[in-house]
């Protein structure tokens, strides 16, 4: 997923772990919908919940005002680029606490090291201890909370990535960028000697963080 140029780093990095998340049904998913572009990565089809109509959710609505879903309706709860937008993420978390069945997971991927993105607002880059204080905060059990990342260099070759310098850049990031993720394979002897200097700050740097939870 990585080799996708229309792609962020930070999507591409999300979509390869989501990949591997097994999901028991019934879903929710909040913040998605019908023509989100993970659904073809997930082993089912999730229940939506959306204030923006273009992706077709189940439900039209906006989250912040509590989940229009009876207590203990699913047994996963995915949320995937979607709590950084809400003011009240805490009230959120424990909405999502509060539809899971007994032993269900919430899912939530969250970016880190990665610009300003408002739909329709931006307000939150949690760090992996904030996340695991607000999901013990909402009620969740058994918490782990990942680092996404490359490596450092295409942590911050990400940030500019994004930023909008021009057609030309935007053509030239084409070439860069396999060149940039291709630098801690080439280089993987010299970064393990590095780390044999002390710890690797490789985690420190992500550029985004899943977090699953236990009701």
């Amino acid at each position: 997923m990585l080799r996708r140029k229309d792609w962020s780093l930070m999507r591409a990095l999300m979509y390869e772990r989501l990949a591997t998340v097994e999901l028991a049904a019934p879903v929710l998913d909040i913040g998605g919908g019908a023509a989100a572009d993970y659904n073809a990565l997930l082993d089912c089809s999730p229940v939506s919940v959306n204030i923006q109509t273009a992706l077709g959710p189940s439900v039209i609505g906006d989250v912040t005002g509590g989940l229009p879903f009876a207590d203990a309706s699913f047994a996963a709860v995915l949320a995937i680029n979607t709590l950084e937008h809400l003011l009240d993420d805490a009230a959120t978390l424990s909405e999502c606490f509060r539809v899971l069945r007994p032993g269900g997971v919430l899912h939530a991927m969250t970016p880190f090291l990665y610009r300003v993105h408002g739909h329709p607002d931006d307000y939150h880059r949690h760090t992996g201890s904030a996340w695991a204080a607000l999901l013990a905060s909402a009620g969740f059990d058994s918490a782990r909370i990942e680092p996404l990342v490359w490596d450092t260099m295409s942590t911050a070759w990400s940030l500019v990535d994004a930023a909008p310098l021009g057609r030309n850049w935007w053509r030239a990031r084409r070439v860069l960028r396999p060149l940039v993720l291709a630098r801690p394979l080439v280089f993987g002897r010299i970064d393990r000697r590095m780390k044999e200097k002390g710890p690797s700050m490789t985690a420190d740097y992500p550029v985004a963080y899943y977090a699953m939870a236990r009701r």
